[in-house]
């Protein structure tokens, strides 16, 4: 009996050992196996040629996303596994489905309800039969043209009470959004400048700052003309790329044209996200006090 015993709970731990040991794997290939990724996009100077792509893959090219865009047109596919998603071909598909179900209309059918309807209309008219006289009738109209001149010389009054009423809502209503809004920005002031919310703004941008270093592109191939119509703006263009460059981690050829408008060039990236990074970002966020009681504070500021 003993020995039936201990044989159930040895094979109860090799389950549970078998289970730990696949969740492990999966949360290893999430987190550590990259996502990668490929752009390019190109156009020329008058704007023809112009043509785009976006392709990312995952686990050995099994699943992959791409989107590309030519002759002003684009198109999405994803494929997991050895099955591909297409809009094209759904587009396609759902054509064909609406042809076939379209069907044409019956003559016969119209034709019977329209003599139907002019059958029940008759029937209606030789029913309806004046009931009243005409004096009669110009009696009411006068009675009521009569009644309705005494209502309308009454309700003057009422009228301007009630626009007098609603001009003073109107005032009130807005003077109390006029002193909510200046509520709510005291306390916006006051939340922005808590020491406590300042050092976690410093670490939210410290942490996005290391993570988006991390997930920059390992080759980019920039080649870029571009110009405005106003040679200030191509310069301040210029400079706010001169900013940038140190950020750039490859071949990047940027040339002003100072003369007329344009813009041409090519641009290619490829790269790999980890998801293990955005799950460090995540946690190194999730354990600071700082940011845990400035969204906290956020919620109460917002409700």
């Amino acid at each position: 009996m003993l020995h039936i015993v201990l044989f159930v709970l040895k094979l109860i731990g090799i389950i549970v050992a078998v289970i730990l040991g696949i969740l492990v794997l999966l949360t290893g290939i999430a987190l550590f196996v990259p996502v990668r990724y490929r752009i390019f996009a190109g156009r020329g100077d008058a704007g023809e040629n112009t043509a785009a792509s976006v392709r990312a893959t995952w686990l050995f090219h099994l699943v992959r996303a791409e989107y590309t865009y030519q002759e002003e047109k684009g198109n999405f596919s994803v494929r997991i596994l050895w099955k591909t998603f297409d809009e094209k071909k759904t587009e396609k598909n759902e054509r064909k489905d609406h042809d076939e179900k379209k069907i044409p209309d019956d003559p016969k059918a119209s034709g019977t309800g329209s003599e139907k309807a002019d059958k029940a209309d008759q029937k209606n008219a030789k029913k309806s039969e004046p009931s009243e006289s005409s004096a009669q009738i110009h009696e009411k109209e006068g009675s009521a043209d009569q009644k309705k001149m005494e209502r309308n010389g009454g309700d003057v009054p009422r009228r301007t009470t009630g626009w007098a009423e609603k001009i003073k809502c109107t005032f009130q209503k807005f003077y109390d959004r006029i002193n909510t809004l200046k509520n709510r920005t005291e306390k916006l002031k006051d939340f922005l400048g808590d020491e406590t919310h300042r050092s976690a703004f410093s670490k939210i941008k410290k942490e996005g700052v290391r993570c988006l270093g991390r997930l920059r592109p390992k080759r980019l191939d920039i080649k870029l003309e571009f110009g405005f119509d106003d040679p200030y703006l191509t310069g301040t263009a210029l400079a706010g790329l001169g900013a940038a460059y140190p950020f750039l981690n490859g071949h990047v050829s940027v040339t002003p044209n100072f003369e007329r408008k344009t813009l041409a060039g090519r641009i290619a990236a490829s790269g790999k996200i980890y998801a293990v990074h955005l799950a460090a970002l995540i946690w190194n966020l999730l354990w600071s006090r700082e940011v845990r009681q400035t969204y906290r504070d956020g919620k109460k500021l917002g409700g």
